[in-house]
């Protein structure tokens, strides 16, 4: 299987190129979190109607894929260097290694 390159943005662009997905999403859902240690930033998340069910993470330019898991509680997603769980409005991040805790930010 061969990889394809993303669209190029036109140069001198400053928005993303769009993309349009063949499969049903909600998102992208804006974070802003709070590291264990102190600190703060901003995670995005985007869930896809997929099965299983599928999020893509993006923190610090880096993103990362994550299948959604059986929780007891809420929607629990694992990936490569990544646990998201969010419940009562409230996301649990750990990412390779940093634990965070993240609240969607109202628009």
């Amino acid at each position: 299987m061969r990889a394809q390159a993303l669209p190029q943005e036109a140069e001198g662009s400053s928005k993303r190129s769009a993309l349009k997905s063949p499969v049903a999403f909600k998102g992208p859902v804006e974070y802003d979190c709070t590291r264990a240690r102190g600190g703060s930033e901003t995670l995005r998340a985007t869930f896809y109607e997929t099965t299983p069910a599928m999020a893509f993470v993006e923190r610090d330019n880096q993103a990362r894929p994550a299948f959604r898991v059986v929780s007891a509680d809420g929607s629990r997603y694992e990936g490569p260097d990544l646990l998201f769980w969010e419940a009562r409005g409230e996301a649990t991040v750990t990412w390779s290694g940093v634990d965070l805790t993240c609240k969607p930010r109202r628009t």
